[in-house]
């Protein structure tokens, strides 16, 4: 600053000013923001004096300060006063450090800081607005609320709770950005930003289910997946079915197993299994179904039976060929025990073979042979076997036995008989 007597004029003798303030503050000044000397001394022969005013730091953010500046002295008799306004501005340090958490689960928490350099305060309150990033692939609405954020005057930071609402929502983790509104002079280290991760998913289930639970080959069968623990998919949840290895029935025996899509915002899913028919006489099977699902979500399986559409009397009927036959004393004959045309057993089939009631009454056990028993082996149709009629040295009429079938589950429906010669019959 300079305080000087009017142009071209100069003194003689040595002039004391002594400047003086009054403070118009815009806000909070006081002595301790400047300084500036008591006295200025405009020297003999000279017509002005320069001095300094210093605005002194003081860590505090605060807005510019009016120091109005008086300066007086008594000149020659005369007493002279003049004005000078000076602005203090603030220069104080503005970066605020935004820092916290990355992640927060569903129904929890997480606390973020918003914190001043180290020993900067500001003389009012700094009051901060958060907006959501367009980027972020979460929503305000996934928030409980966002809280009014205030780094008070005198304080060094103020925190922000954030807190992730629970919404019984399976869901990938999403993303939250929220940027600082625009404060004069300030800026700031990053946007809050965290990732919100799913707190359904540990509850979640799924269990299937088959309606009707049992279908008879050829049948077809609803399979329903269906959520449990009270949750629901904001995505497609897609279940893959599979063939556990505990299952009886054949793989050609079903279609294809395909996958079951819970969609977004659903709690279940179905899918239509058809079963094939077969020309296979066999017990009860199962199908034992479990599956994988999105997101690692646990799969409940479940059985279904599939009962034989092909064991009706008719396809368990056995049929006994030749239907007649004749054999002379010492030859024999060979026989076929048959389930009807292309029936197949899976299991084997025991035959019990009879001397039928029908048979001639002179015929007996010493002119003919043939097995107690036969047998269809499994994964076949039929079963031959030799009946022996035996020489016995006797000279007789044509004698006639009838053989007689049975079996574990089989229909009797007719003898066979064949005509047993004696080769040595006298004309």
């Amino acid at each position: 600053m300079t305080v000087s007597l009017p142009a071209g004029i100069t003194t003689a003798a040595p002039t004391h000013h002594q400047p003086g303030e009054r403070r118009r503050q815009l806000r909070g000044l006081t002595a301790t923001d400047y300084s500036f000397p008591a006295t200025v001394t405009i020297d003999a022969g000279g017509d002005s004096k320069s001095f300094d005013v210093t605005a002194v730091a003081d860590a505090l953010i605060e807005a510019p300060e009016l120091l109005e500046l008086t300066a007086s002295a008594t000149v020659y008799g005369y007493t002279s006063s003049d004005v000078s306004n000076i602005t203090i501005t603030d220069v104080s340090n503005k970066h605020i450090t935004v820092s916290g958490p990355a992640t927060v689960a569903e129904g929890s928490a997480i606390t973020w800081r918003f914190e001043l350099p180290a020993g900067v305060t500001a003389t009012s309150d700094i009051n901060v607005s958060l907006t959501a990033d367009p980027g972020s692939t979460a929503s305000l609405a996934d928030l409980t609320g966002i809280p009014a954020l205030k780094i008070p005057a005198g304080a060094p930071f103020a925190d922000i709770t954030f807190t992730a609402k629970a919404d019984l929502l399976i869901e990938s983790a999403e993303t939250l950005v929220l940027n600082p509104s625009t404060i004069s002079g300030f800026t700031f280290s990053q946007p809050v930003t965290f990732s919100i991760t799913d707190g359904d998913l540990s509850a979640a289930g799924i269990t299937l289910s088959a309606t009707p639970s049992g279908v008879a080959e050829g049948g077809s069968a609803v399979i329903k997946a269906a959520l449990t623990g009270g949750v629901k998919a904001a995505d497609d949840i897609v279940v893959t079915l599979s063939k556990d290895g505990a299952s009886t029935l054949d793989n050609g025996e079903h279609g294809a197993l395909g996958t079951i899509t819970i969609p977004a915002g659903a709690t279940e899913g179905t899918f239509t299994l058809a079963t094939n028919t077969d020309l296979l006489l066999e017990t009860t099977e199962t199908l034992v179904l479990a599956g994988t699902a999105t997101h690692s979500i646990p799969v409940t399986g479940m059985t279904l039976t599939v009962t034989d559409a092909t064991g009706t009397t008719a396809n368990k009927t056995l049929r006994l060929t030749p239907a007649t036959a004749t054999v002379a004393e010492g030859g024999k004959v060979t026989m076929t025990v048959a389930l009807p045309a292309n029936i197949i057993t899976t299991q084997a089939i025991t035959v019990t073979l009879t001397k039928g009631a029908g048979s001639s009454a002179s015929l007996t056990s010493p002119d003919y042979s043939f097995p107690a028993t036969v047998t269809i082996d499994a994964n076949s149709n039929s079963k031959t076997f030799d009946v022996s009629a035996l020489t016995d040295g006797n000279i007789e009429a044509a004698e006639n036995p009838r053989a007689q079938r049975g079996g574990y589950g089989f229909r009797i429906r007719v003898f066979r008989g064949f005509q047993h010669h004696d080769h040595r019959r006298f004309r």
